[in-house]
């Protein structure tokens, strides 16, 4: 009999560096009102993976399964999708506005499947009644109560929820002669962000069904200091018809407090989720491939709107669907924030995160990294890798091509040195952006 154990069990190890963990840019994160069960995050990969019929907690009409269904029409789309749970739901309201008051107008909504066309009258509290004793036909299958507040040239509908979470499926057929704004208070976006984010924080990307001016403005001001971007759809019509100085809607709002990472974008119809499939299109790219401009987004129609409805939405940062030469596309490709456009800024972040973790992952493989000229080297290589693949990617320009300096350790303060803080290094990369406008002058001779 051997003595050799290998002639009877075979032992085969691979041995492996431990990895960091490379954070993530193609995720989307939709917030839900229906979701159930204690977690606050769960992850799909495709939207049949929601339905009831499917172990899920979703019905088809639910706006986080129409949110996630429209991510995954695109081609390509995201390989998953977040969903985040709301523990403080929202109470919907919404508020119905006559423009002009026209005997001879048709006022046209739709909520859900059915459409709300008001005969026109020079009487604002005839209009104001006729709506809502139509919306309230709709009842209870709508989920929401119409009733009336303001007085006079202020008067105006008020549609509210039935109950906490509901979600309206809405859309203006008339915005030049009828505004629609969600007024939905805030009830803690920021601390369900918080919590969600806690369990999970592999996401990037945030989808919310309910984009009032308040929630919006909440949950963009949670963004900025996340590291994370928000697209936030708005059926609000002063978005579109009120120029923006004096202005009080909620792209103006984010334009003028300059966020940078929430991205706004205009639909007539809140069930379109524009947002989402804008976000399901763009995702899957890598970070400094794309520009959000351009894209043709599968399922939303595009919206018609006037040379001045134009001028109103690009002064306000915001952005909108709109058809061009027989296409549809999204416009702009901006955040709030002047002259920040969605690509550079997800392109950065990827940046950041690679430099980040392929520093992190030498220090954590190697026995050390010795503060010596040699070990600066090593920490230029891991820069350079990153900067090599932004070239490669199409986010750094190749001329002038990035480059990393590091210091000679012996120009390196005393107390850095003593403290083993690596200090003075540097790298330089212009990005490579994207053509957005074309001019072209040409002469033709007879």
């Amino acid at each position: 009999m051997s003595n050799n154990l290998s002639d009877i069990v075979t032992v085969t190890i691979a041995v492996q560096s431990a990895g960091i963990q490379q954070a993530g840019f193609g995720v989307p994160l939709v917030l839900s009102a229906n979701a159930t069960g204690p977690e606050r995050v769960n992850t799909y990969e495709s939207a049949d993976d929601m339905l009831v019929v499917n172990g899920g907690d979703f019905s088809t009409t639910d706006p986080e399964y129409l949110a996630v269904s429209q991510i995954f029409a695109q081609n390509p789309a995201p390989s998953e999708v977040k969903v985040g749970r709301l523990a403080l739901l929202p109470t919907s309201t919404f508020e119905l506005s006559f423009l002009t008051l026209d005997a001879t107008a048709n006022y046209g909504v739709r909520i859900g499947e059915e459409e709300i066309h008001l005969t026109g009258s020079a009487n604002r509290a005839v209009l104001v009644a006729s709506g809502i004793a139509l919306v309230n036909a709709l009842s209870p299958d709508s989920g929401f109560t119409a009733t009336s507040a303001g007085s006079g040239a202020t008067e105006h509908v008020v549609l509210t929820a039935d109950t906490a979470g509901a979600f309206l499926p809405i859309e203006n057929l008339s915005h030049n002669i009828l505004s629609i704004e969600q007024t939905t208070t805030n009830p803690g976006i920021a601390t369900d962000l918080a919590a969600i984010n806690t369990e999970d924080d592999a996401w990037y990307c945030l989808i919310n069904p309910w984009n009032s001016d308040h929630i919006v403005e909440a949950a963009a001001g949670w963004i900025e200091n996340a590291g994370k971007m928000y697209v936030a759809q708005s059926i609000d019509t002063p978005i579109i018809n009120d120029a923006a100085s004096g202005a009080t809607d909620v792209a103006v709002t984010l334009h003028s407090a300059s966020r940078g990472r929430t991205a706004v974008i205009y639909h007539d119809a809140s069930d379109s989720f524009l947002d989402a499939g804008w976000a399901g299109n763009v995702l899957p790219l890598d970070p400094g491939s794309e520009t959000w401009m351009f894209k043709q987004i599968s399922g939303p129609t595009a919206t018609k709107l006037t040379a001045t409805q134009k001028t109103n939405l690009e002064a306000k940062n915001c952005n909108y669907f709109y058809s061009v030469g027989g296409l549809s596309m999204t416009s702009g490709g901006s955040m709030a924030k002047a002259t920040t456009f969605i690509d550079n800024v997800r392109f950065i972040d990827w940046v950041t995160a690679r430099i980040q973790e392929g520093i992190a992952g030498i220090l954590a493989n190697l026995a050390k990294i010795p503060y010596t000229d040699m070990g600066f080297a090593l920490i230029k290589g891991e820069i350079e890798k990153v900067l090599d693949r932004g070239v490669t990617v199409g986010g750094f320009s190749s001329d002038p091509r990035p480059y990393c300096t590091v210091p000679r350790v012996s120009t390196i303060a005393a107390n850095d040195r003593i403290a083993r803080i690596a200090s003075g290094i540097k790298f330089f990369a212009t990005l490579a952006g994207a053509m957005h406008h074309i001019s072209v002058q040409g002469t033709v001779s007879v």
